[in-house]
């Protein structure tokens, strides 16, 4: 038997990014004994995604408040290295490792496990906006990492960075990696542009 006749499968809501807070659409639980929330990440940056368990009276959201009963949560911190989903602790919320992988996690939830007494009947996922940040790896503990705050005018504007950020030679021979994370709404061209050899050469990164 094919899962599609024994299961109903809902899709919560369209794939996207996490620039932005994502809320899924509310399913009703009415007539169901248990619900499985799958969720797909593809992380591109490392940072510690929460995802959180909502109830509702009502596919509308009516009345939405946190789940408060722990329930089974399963997850995959690698899906390229292995297929093994491993039990974490029962909870109402995970929060994935600070690793730019590509993740699964899953929750079994059993209606029982809803506020079925005060009429709510209806689940929903929400992951939490990824938060802008500019790091440096480097083995110098002397160095800081520097931090970079830019306003984006709205388009067609182009926009230049307010400074730019400079290194020493031995900075750059002992900088490892740089990471560049941004939180963004509406659509747009983002270049960066870096230079290896003190200006002379240029190069751009869309």
């Amino acid at each position: 038997m094919a899962i599609s006749e024994k299961y109903k499968v809902i899709q919560g809501f369209e794939p996207k990014t996490t620039n932005a807070a994502i809320t899924s659409d509310y399913v009703t639980l009415k007539n169901s004994i248990t619900a499985t929330v799958v969720i797909n990440l593809a992380q591109t940056a490392g940072h510690e995604t929460q995802i959180s368990l909502y109830q509702a009276q009502d596919v509308e959201g009516t009345g939405a408040k946190s789940l408060v009963n722990n329930v089974p949560i399963l997850a995959n911190e690698d899906v390229s290295v292995s297929d093994k989903l491993v039990r974490q602790e029962d909870g109402v919320s995970y929060t994935v490792s600070n690793t730019a992988k590509n993740k699964q996690v899953i929750f079994h939830v059993d209606l029982a496990k809803l506020d079925i007494n005060n009429g709510f009947c209806c689940l929903n996922v929400r992951l939490v906006a990824s938060a802008p940040i500019f790091k440096i790896w480097s083995p110098l503990t002397e160095m800081p990492a520097p931090v970079m705050t830019q306003i984006i005018k709205p388009r067609p504007v182009i926009v230049s960075m307010k400074e730019d950020i400079l290194f020493t030679e031995a900075y750059i021979i002992d900088i490892a990696n740089v990471v560049i994370t941004l939180d963004n709404t509406g659509s747009g061209i983002i270049v960066f542009i870096v230079s290896t050899d003190s200006g002379t050469s240029w190069k751009g990164v869309e």
